[in-house]
């Protein structure tokens, strides 16, 4: 193993090596640590600060504050200069309104609690990126255009502002205001994209799959991350949702035939893998750190060989989903 992979497992190792000497003491029990991710890594999605929530867990209750700090150091020692946000954000689920101007002060955090949990696909490009090159690629422009950088980023504060105030005063019980709240989230999202776009973090690979999800008219799509490829989201319209969960409930019926229905949805999909492109469903504004414990689903106990192994993400994934038991997670919830 060497190059780029050998170095996020070391930056993994020494992360938790450093967190655990900073935890623990010499009346620390001997435990054996077992750690696999089903989330992308290098993609722009928060994967080591998910890590770094993970490492804390154990101690964690009710004290999602401490977690937080801690995460950030594990961030600290993989990234060098993170920002913070994504830290915040596994730790505390749901959206985050986060602006960090000066960095020998706080962050100013609100919560969003009350962010709905919202169908989103998520597409990996496949496409590697660097984050340091996109953010220096970005500063050079901001050196040479000052004023028109700035009144981009303007924008897109503009833009987080806005969704944050529509977030606050809607009732996403009901379905109506639900509907229109998540238009204006969706068309946001797609200026969003824009903006970052002219900023020169995009790629023809991330460009295209916009294109595709546009052509199919199923939902608004933006880079994540720094963007230069990695991964994008695409938040579902909601009669797209509905069709999401129609075909996924028929695939689990199918008892083995390996035809579908065409439908938008279907057909984009299919032309994501055609063109290479790997999808996954989940969800946004989802739950923060949270404990399965005791480790048993179903009246089967998740032993370290299962969970080792479980086949690739999917199987772990599989494994800890709680199998239809809503109540098999914890989650802390001030």
């Amino acid at each position: 193993m060497e190059g780029p992979t050998r170095k996020i497992h070391q930056a993994a190792a020494s992360a938790f090596l450093y967190l655990f000497l900073s935890l623990g003491s010499e009346s620390s029990p001997p435990c054996i640590y077992a750690l696999r991710s089903t989330i992308p890594i290098g993609q722009g999605l928060g994967s080591s600060a998910s890590i770094s929530v993970y490492q804390q867990s154990r101690e964690a209750e009710e004290q999602l504050e401490r977690i937080n700090r801690w995460a950030f150091v594990g961030e600290l020692l993989i990234h060098g200069n993170p920002s913070g946000v994504d830290n915040t954000v596994a730790t505390n689920g749901h959206a985050v309104l986060f602006q960090r101007k000066d960095y020998s002060k706080p962050p100013s955090v609100t919560i969003l609690r009350d962010f709905p949990e919202l169908p989103l696909l998520l597409v990996d490009t496949c496409q590697a990126k660097s984050t340091a090159a996109e953010v220096a690629k970005v500063g050079e422009l901001k050196k040479k255009h000052p004023q028109v950088v700035e009144s981009i980023l303007d924008s897109i504060d503009s833009i987080v502002r806005s969704v944050y105030d529509m977030i606050e005063k809607t009732d996403f019980e009901s379905d109506a205001e639900s509907v229109k709240a998540i238009k204006h989230l969706g068309e946001l999202m797609s200026v969003n994209h824009g903006l970052l776009t002219s900023l020169g973090v995009s790629h023809p690979r991330l460009e295209r799959l916009r294109y595709l999800v546009d052509q199919a008219g199923v939902g608004w799509t933006k880079l994540t991350g720094a963007g230069g490829g990695g991964c994008a989201i695409t938040l579902l319209k909601p009669e797209s949702a509905k069709q999401s969960a129609q075909l996924n409930g028929e695939a689990a019926h199918a008892d083995g035939q390996t035809s579908s229905p065409s439908s938008p949805l279907r057909d984009l999909e299919r032309q994501l893998e055609e063109e290479g492109f790997e999808k996954y469903e989940t969800t946004l504004g989802g739950d923060g750190v949270g404990i399965l414990y005791p480790a048993v689903l179903n009246d089967e106990e998740i032993d370290q060989e299962m969970f080792l192994m479980a086949e690739g993400m999917g199987g772990v994934e599989e494994l800890v989903s709680g199998r239809n038991d809503q109540h098999a997670w914890k989650y802390w919830r001030p």
